[in-house]
């Protein structure tokens, strides 16, 4: 009974140190959530005056502004909302990876021997293949919510109190 209860105390309290209690859904009216982003994702946003994507990891959620590179962005300032599948990602860069690796010992042994030409058409054709494979799968990992396309932000805040 006292083991039980003193793992329950320890549970109340670790979940009391929980940081990322604040939660970002990005939806479309009508649709299930797009995606869900918490404190510390990796994004790139845009705002409805700038040319650029702004990289960086989010510091903080707001009801309405979003933190990002100790930047405060308001929510009516942000025109999109982009995000990246690792997973996907990591595979386009090894498949680019694994082109460029190919090609160069192919290159390098045929230099080696003193063999030409330096680089079949068939090595040349598939190493480019694999590179643009690659960049292809790498561009298929993002996913990009644009505000003018319908999608808008609700802020989740597990933190907040909610009394009657």
């Amino acid at each position: 009974m006292k083991r039980s209860l003193s793992f329950m105390i320890v549970l109340v309290c670790m979940s009391t140190l929980v940081s990322a209690q604040q939660y970002l859904y990005i939806k479309k009216k009508g649709e299930m959530p797009a995606e869900r982003l918490s404190v510390h994702d990796v994004i790139k946003l845009r705002t409805e005056n700038g040319d650029d994507w702004i990289k960086g990891r989010i510091q903080a959620i707001a009801k309405e502004s979003l933190t990002l590179n100790d930047q405060v962005f308001p929510y009516q300032n942000i025109e999109g909302i982009r995000t990246y599948n690792s997973l996907v990602k990591v595979t386009g860069t090894a498949i680019w990876g694994a082109g460029v690796f190919f090609s160069s010992i192919a290159f390098i042994n045929r230099l080696a021997n003193g063999d030409a030409p330096l680089l079949r058409t068939g090595q040349i054709i598939f190493g480019t293949s694999m590179v643009a494979g690659g960049a292809l799968v790498s561009w298929m990992a993002r996913s990009t919510y644009r505000t003018s396309k319908g999608y808008y932000f609700e802020v989740i805040d597990l933190n907040e109190s909610y009394a009657p």
